[in-house]
């Protein structure tokens, strides 16, 4: 058995393309791709735009195309994407459901931790809502609801009062 044979049966190495220009010929002369179907012809011979061809004009060959590359394509384990696309969409859905609530002790706290920066460090109030920072705190902890700026506006207010009272 050959390398290539082997990389295709593992699902390695690249997608078989065969399918799609099993519908086109090349014109070398005008640098051209000829849809068999059609007659249309298409500039250059990238499959992308061989594959969007079929996609518009041909949608009942562009359908053929895909269930036979998801059949037998290389990482054609129909199983196996099928288990992993449902293991991926569990576990995202988990983690899109499970911020935490707005009364929890850790929201609260790590509010509290945000005010308490934003206060001494004296950063402008927009930095909470600036996207990278949005960004970071969903990175550090995927449950925390960044507060908005009148909250921690109201925070940094209560933590003032209570070292002023003291």
């Amino acid at each position: 058995m050959n390398r290539q044979t082997e990389m295709s049966e593992l699902g390695l190495g690249r997608k078989r393309r065969i399918d799609i220009w099993s519908n086109f010929t090349y014109d070398n002369k005008d640098n051209k791709s000829v849809c068999k179907p059609c007659g249309v012809k298409i500039a250059g011979k990238n499959t992308t735009n061989l594959k969007r061809h079929l996609q518009t004009a041909h949608p009942e060959v562009h359908t053929k195309i895909q269930k036979m590359s998801d059949d037998h394509g290389p990482g054609g384990n129909k199983a196996s994407d099928a288990t992993s696309t449902t293991q991926q969409q569990a576990i995202s859905d988990f983690l899109r459901s499970s911020k935490y609530k707005t009364e929890s002790k850790e929201q609260q706290t790590k509010e509290q931790a945000i005010a308490r920066w934003i206060g001494w460090t004296g950063l402008p109030l927009t930095t909470i809502e600036d996207e990278d920072f949005v960004l970071m705190m969903g990175m550090i902890d995927g449950r925390l609801t960044v507060p908005k700026k009148t909250k921690i506006s109201n925070l940094i207010k209560t933590l003032y009062e209570c070292c002023t009272l003291s």
